[in-house]
């Protein structure tokens, strides 16, 4: 999981985004596991290439 979750930021970073640390490894644990992750911050968790996000 940690090999993704670099891949990611780097892959933002590269565009010119940011995301939190933790916000990342919860969107990456819940896309290992294939979960949906339910929040009222969809603009990071959207980010997150594969992962399902529920606007709350």
């Amino acid at each position: 999981m940690g090999g993704l979750a670099a891949k990611i930021d780097a892959d933002m970073k590269k565009v010119g985004l940011v995301i939190a640390t933790a916000d990342l490894l919860i969107g990456i644990t819940a896309l290992h596991l294939d979960y949906a992750i339910g929040t009222r911050n969809v603009r990071h968790f959207k980010m997150i290439p594969g992962l399902k996000v529920l606007p709350l």
